[in-house]
């Protein structure tokens, strides 16, 4: 995921249920081992929750600075 959110930043959003805040509260490990999804808003216009939807370059960012991660 970190890949292609490096590549696509903000084209793609990546899904998390509970959305940035529950993120937050996580480790890392738990991070690095979700199968995450990712979707292309201009593609994929189906129905969402866009509050369990983080763009690409923001969840990149938290992963990315342990912000709020304790591994």
């Amino acid at each position: 995921m970190r890949e292609e959110c490096r590549k696509r930043r903000n084209q793609i959003q990546v899904g998390h249920s509970g959305g940035e805040a529950d993120l937050l509260r996580r480790d890392l490990l738990f991070a690095e081992n979700k199968a995450w999804k990712w979707r292309d808003p201009k593609k994929n216009l189906g129905v969402i929750d866009p509050k369990n939807w983080l763009n690409g370059g923001r969840w990149l960012q938290i992963v990315e600075s342990g912000h709020g991660f304790k591994g």
